[in-house]
């Protein structure tokens, strides 16, 4: 009984991730971490290696690995933005839903640009030209986000039609003239007039 136990531990893949928000600034990257803990060093490995500069610290028998991990597949095959179980890293939004919205600002906010195209969602902020450009070269996106594809992969395993809609509030490249709050304020009321008229219509 306690060798099958063993064996059912060792297969037993066990991930528990656990976020510290330690009361910071949500925009302070540097003050967010997210805890990984392995049952087998096999669980955790590639993780492991996909971790930029590492420190690990020995404590209590135990080795700890600490770094930055931008969540990444690329150390397990996948290809750069691959999803686990859906093979193309693009999920389509909805055409009806898209062309709708597309209306909506052009008839509610008519004084905003709109586009349509790639939204790219990852686990940083974007602030610099040049992880703009990289995201842009790699996968030809239109802006970035850190909410949307969570929900996008969701609605697309389910089949259920989405959109994503993005208010942007600066270009990554040091050009924003606008206070954060005030273009929150605005973004908000404008947001809100968008989602009725695409409802109503």
């Amino acid at each position: 009984m306690r060798k099958l136990r063993t064996i059912m531990s060792l297969l037993l893949v066990f991930l528990l991730i656990v976020s510290t928000h330690p009361g910071c600034d949500a925009k302070d990257e540097s003050s967010i971490k997210t805890g990984i803990i392995g049952a087998v060093d096999e669980e955790v490995d590639s993780l492991k290696a996909a971790v930029s500069d590492a420190k690990i610290t020995l404590l209590g028998g135990m080795e700890f690995c600490e770094g930055m991990h931008d969540f990444d597949l690329t150390p397990l095959g996948y290809a750069p933005g691959q999803l686990d179980g859906i093979g193309s890293p693009s999920l389509p939004a909805d055409a009806g839903m898209r062309e709708s919205a597309v209306n909506a600002v052009k008839q509610c906010a008519p004084e905003i640009h709109v586009f349509e195209g790639r939204v790219c969602t990852g686990d940083q902020f974007i602030s610099s030209a040049e992880q703009k450009d990289a995201i842009v070269s790699e996968f030809g996106g239109l802006c970035c986000e850190m909410e949307g594809g969570a929900i996008a992969q969701v609605c697309y395993q389910n089949e259920i039609p989405f959109v994503i809609i993005r208010a942007i509030s600066d270009k990554a490249d040091g050009s924003a003239d606008m206070d954060y709050t005030e273009f929150v304020h605005d973004t908000a009321v404008r947001c809100a007039a968008i989602t009725r008229c695409m409802i109503a219509h």
